[in-house]
């Protein structure tokens, strides 16, 4: 992981490839994540999707941060209605604060404009409002 956070991303692939066949099954999860989330910094999104549904598949599927890690790669696919599936599954099993809530409206709308997704955005606010949130205007 020390790797990775330092952007040594293909150093960082091989040490959680290592992790996962010493750890095989269910112990290895998190070693998926993080190997997912490796290869979605190198811009390898089939990869990294494929990794993150390995986690779900090996986990019980129910903590938040697997199904939030498809999001991007599904969204650099061009895949957007199973990336605002993913979203609503990982908001099924994670219940934020409020100070949260609003943190993630802003960073997700950013993320949006940044893949030059914008015309994404109403249909992210409507998906906020239909799961009960209150969404403020940026």
């Amino acid at each position: 992981m020390a790797l990775s956070g330092i952007g040594r991303y293909e150093e960082a692939i091989t040490g959680f490839r290592q992790a996962i066949e010493l750890k095989p099954g269910s112990s290895s999860t998190t070693s998926w994540m993080c190997l997912g989330g490796a290869l979605r910094s190198l811009r390898r999104y089939e990869e990294s999707l494929a990794c993150f549904d390995k986690a779900i598949e090996l986990g019980s599927g129910g903590r938040h941060f697997e199904w939030g890690g498809r999001v991007i790669p599904l969204l650099k696919l061009g895949r957007f209605r199973e990336a605002l599936v993913s979203v609503y599954k990982c908001f099924l099993v994670f219940k934020p604060d409020r100070g949260f809530k609003e943190w993630l409206e802003r960073r997700i709308s950013i993320y949006l404009k940044k893949f030059g997704l914008q015309r994404l955005i109403p249909t992210w606010v409507n998906f906020l409002q239909i799961i009960g949130w209150r969404v403020k205007d940026w």
